[in-house]
């Protein structure tokens, strides 16, 4: 390791508050902003560029395996004459570019690859000798500063597809991060750095312009169909195609199972684009769209079911930012209470936090399922008796099946009577203890029942009146219903009739 440089992810707090991209014209400090979030406080404190040198040339440069490099050279005197320049700035840009011609050259076995530099093409052509030279790289982080240098007229342009020579050794990355604000990435229509990304983890490209085939959001789909196991993707870029007239074209939907962090800074990002990204365990969702977020429809409900946390900057109103990601409103009502109005056009950003609770609701809402699933029953049986309780749940449909099989056991191991068994007979009875036959719409029965059954009859009551229907004997638990007992008023006197002695046992 040559510098002291940091290589770890940024925390959730500080990665859920990420600066968007410098604009074209980036407002006063943005830049240097956009670089002390992703670098730290200290961005702009560069480590000696002499001790650097001097560390490389006492090392075995061929058994390195992890190189942490920064080779960023600081703008002093901008406004100096040719002899303060070859003073001050000089020896900086010569061991900058002795640093890295050296690596180049006898470090072949690296694994990991951390460098920042400044925006300077000759760096670039040869970072891209020492990712050429090294086939077995599984991380590369290459981040161009654009704060402490001035940004050249002409930007330098990174073509990936000489980073990765398709006719080497592939090197298989797990992670990439691409930040270079005030650079151009450029790939041909047929390009193979895709192919290196098949099983990478985190992948972030940040750049000034996209010089590719289509549009930036189209570009965006061929990146997610190439790394299906991604967990974290980021595509920034401040303008997009700059090939000429593109024939417009529809990307197929592409599935990211693993997908939890998606960062989306585009010219346009719309639910065409959203659409068709199947992310069932998306979590964190930020977009920076300089066109209308809401020009394209909206998104079907519940399209992210696993969606947590969403940060939208565009020009919309923002009730209908958070309408266009398909969200239930109960799952994001509560942060609007502090918008004055939401129905009106805004230009900024808006962070809301979403309910998961109503997130589940809704889709066990949505979800198929059979009536047979949807309502759950309680069977409880004495191991003495022949009979048994069971409690069903709010509109559950009268029990017309027989017992379990382990209570159908237990009753076929008694011996058989020799009168034959009454029919079996399903009765319902209300609160006013009218017994009804079992035609009876199920809507008109209460929310709670309770059935005693036997092994040659099954009698079904609604609760509260379960405790009075107990105690109205033989009719209840066992013989018909009488006739009197149809057209009778209910009486107010409680039964004499006592609770048959296996019934009491419940």
């Amino acid at each position: 390791m040559l510098s002291p440089s940091a290589s770890e992810p940024l925390s959730e707090f500080r990665a859920a508050v990420v600066p968007w991209l410098p604009y074209v014209r980036p407002a006063p400090g943005a830049v240097s902003e956009y670089w002390r979030h992703h670098l730290g406080h200290d961005f702009d404190e560069v480590p000696s560029m002499a001790f650097q040198a001097a560390w490389l040339r006492r090392c075995q440069t061929v058994t390195l395996k992890i190189l942490t490099l920064d080779v960023r050279v600081t703008r002093l005197d901008t406004m100096g004459d040719a002899a303060t320049w070859n003073t001050l700035q000089a020896p900086q840009w010569i061991d900058s570019a002795t640093i890295l011609s050296r690596l180049a050259g006898n470090a072949t076995g690296l694994e990991e690859v951390h460098i920042r530099l400044s925006t300077q093409e000759q760096h670039l052509q040869l970072v891209q000798d020492l990712i050429r030279s090294n086939p077995n790289i599984n991380s590369l982080i290459i981040e161009v500063d654009s704060a402490l240098d001035l940004v050249p007229g002409h930007r330098p342009v990174i073509n990936l597809e000489r980073w990765f020579d398709s006719s080497s050794d592939l090197p298989i990355l797990r992670r990439f991060i691409l930040r270079a604000p005030a650079c151009v990435m450029k790939l041909p229509p047929v390009s193979s750095f895709l192919t290196h990304l098949s099983i990478v983890n985190e992948v972030r490209i940040a750049v000034y312009r996209l010089e590719l085939p289509g549009q930036p959001w189209q570009w965006c789909m061929d990146l997610l169909r190439a790394c299906p196991q991604a967990k974290v993707v980021e595509l920034a870029t401040c303008r997009g195609n700059t090939y000429g007239l593109v024939p417009p074209r529809t990307p197929a939907p592409v599935v990211v199972p693993e997908l939890i962090d998606l960062t989306l800074d585009l010219p346009e990002v719309d639910a065409r684009l959203l659409g068709l990204i199947k992310a069932p365990s998306l979590s964190r969702l930020r977009i920076n769209s300089r066109a209308r977020f809401d020009d394209h429809g909206k998104l079907s409900d519940m399209h992210f079911p696993a969606l947590s946390w969403v940060r939208i900057g565009c020009y919309s109103p923002v009730a209908e930012r958070l309408e266009v990601l398909g969200l239930p409103r109960a799952s994001y009502s509560h942060n609007l209470v502090s918008v004055e109005d939401p129905w009106v056009p805004y230009d900024g950003d808006f962070v809301a936090d979403i309910r998961m609770d109503q997130l589940r609701a809704q889709h066990r809402q949505d979800s198929p399922t059979s009536s047979a699933s949807s309502h759950s029953s309680l069977w409880l049986q004495s191991p003495h008796a022949s009979t048994s309780l069971v409690l069903l749940s709010p509109g559950a449909p009268a029990l017309a099946s027989p017992p379990p099989l382990e209570l159908q056991a237990e009753h076929s191991a008694q011996p058989e009577p020799e009168a034959p068994a009454p029919p079996s007979l399903s009765a319902f009875v209300t609160p006013d203890l009218h017994l009804s036959p079992e035609s009876q719409p199920q809507a008109e029965l209460p929310n709670v029942f309770a059935a005693v059954s036997t092994t040659s009859q099954i009698v079904s009551w609604t609760l509260p009146a379960a405790a009075s229907a107990l105690d109205a004997g033989p009719s209840a638990h066992g013989g018909p219903p009488s006739a009197s007992s149809e057209t009778a008023p209910p009486s107010s006197s409680p039964p004499t009739s006592p609770l048959p002695k296996r019934l009491r046992r419940f």
